[in-house]
């Protein structure tokens, strides 16, 4: 039988909500990505069809970005992947970005 365990307390990402699911590049302003597990190192946030866009802040629970940062990449609509040395998630809901 097994003598013994190890628990492993790494959280992977977990995205819970997006502060918006329609983006207008044409507004600025910020966007952000609340959740948790986004403090580990190695933190990468791809939109649609793999645009990876540097987040301006990020702590914990949430991941902040500039809009216009997000409309240079070339980002179109779709889901948002975040990815961290613990493992990765991606949204449930879809971010629909307009000009």
């Amino acid at each position: 039988g097994v003598t013994s365990y190890s628990v492993d307390t790494t959280t992977p990402p977990s995205i819970t909500t997006l502060s918006t699911t329609l983006l207008s590049l044409g507004s600025g302003g910020t966007f952000t990505i609340n959740g948790t597990g986004f403090g580990a190192s190695g933190l990468t946030v791809k939109f649609w069809r793999n645009k990876v866009v540097t987040p301006t802040g990020s702590t914990a629970t949430t991941i902040t970005f500039n809009v216009s940062d997000i409309g240079s990449s070339g980002a179109t609509t779709g889901r948002i992947a975040v990815t961290t040395v613990n493992g990765q998630d991606f949204s449930t809901d879809t971010l629909t970005i307009t000009p």
